[in-house]
């Protein structure tokens, strides 16, 4: 075997690493944020000083493998829903939507993509480092305006309130329970 046969092996035996790394431990982090279980343990925070490197999180960017595999993969992605209600001035309610109305099928498949980045909102809602700071306000400011968009063709109504809920299938032991919804995030917006 020659140099570059075995460098080339090694860089893909590195590479394979980081995707089982990466994806072990966002599926972990998944199921503890469903089932409210706090992670904890020397290893699981050493290995997130080590993803959370710049060296690390630069590659995971360049390559894809930050991220998980979507839904035909093991590390199948949350379910996001919206509710979308009108009021008028009086405060009575004019009517509920659960998606924009009106949206066309392709921005509907945009805009089910634009609820998937709740699954970072997720992760850092409490971190007050400066990236986690600048996505809320970017999740806040796209919000915003898709908010004044969808209540600028609403003639009646002075007010919008949107609350985005993350689905929670039930746990294995109650089998036969409906899945819930909880409430991760919520925002009003007045005419």
């Amino acid at each position: 075997m020659s140099k570059q046969q075995k460098l080339l092996l090694f860089c893909a035996v590195l590479h394979l690493l980081h995707i089982l790394v990466v994806n072990s431990i966002s599926g972990i982090n998944a199921y503890n944020l469903i089932y409210r279980q706090a992670a904890s343990g020397h290893f699981k925070e050493a290995i997130d000083k080590v993803l959370s490197s710049d060296a690390c999180r630069l590659y995971g960017l360049v390559s894809g493998t930050a991220y998980g595999y979507g839904f035909f993969a093991p590390h199948v992605a949350s379910q996001y829903m919206s509710s979308f209600r009108y009021f008028n001035a009086e405060g009575k309610l004019l009517r509920q939507d659960q998606l924009p109305a009106e949206a066309s099928m392709e921005g509907l498949q945009r805009y089910a993509i634009w609820l998937d980045q709740f699954q970072r909102y997720l992760h850092e809602r409490a971190e007050e480092n400066a990236s986690a700071r600048f996505y809320r306000r970017y999740l806040e400011a796209s919000i915003r305006n898709l908010m004044k968009h969808l209540l600028a063709q609403a003639d009646q109504a002075s007010s919008l309130h949107c609350t985005i809920y993350l689905h929670e299938p039930p746990a294995l032991i109650e089998a036969g329970k409906s899945a819930r919804a909880a409430k991760i995030y919520e925002h009003c917006l007045i005419k």
